[in-house]
């Protein structure tokens, strides 16, 4: 800040009393690609957001998939050996799919990026 400030009294001072003043340090020059900057941040904020809730509901479907799995074997072993394979199958496909989501994003993301 103290930088920006020095830098603004004395190109006033080399300027004089009369004219424009000089153009603000943030301002960027037309067609000089400064905007792109600013959506390049942009990106990278919302993939690490992203990247944050993945992460998030993966733990969450990885707890669920394994209490499905002990809720099916569970089932199969009291006596109930039909509705526990298909709890347990079940179980598979919801982490097959939770898996292919994951490489889904994933590819996405390294094609933004």
């Amino acid at each position: 800040m103290t930088y920006w400030l020095i830098k603004l009294v004395s190109a006033a001072s080399a300027q004089g009393a009369a004219g424009s003043p000089p153009p603000l340090p943030s301002d960027p020059t037309p067609g000089s690609g400064a905007g792109l900057l600013r959506i390049g941040a942009l990106i990278d904020k919302v993939v690490s957001i992203i990247e944050a809730i993945q992460a998030t509901l993966m733990g969450v479907v990885g707890i669920i998939m394994v209490i499905m799995l002990v809720f099916g074997g569970l089932q199969y072993i009291t006596g109930q050996p039909d509705a526990g394979k298909k709890t347990i199958t079940a179980a598979i496909i919801g982490g097959v799919i939770a898996a292919l989501a994951f490489a889904i994003i994933n590819t996405v993301i390294s094609l933004i990026q």
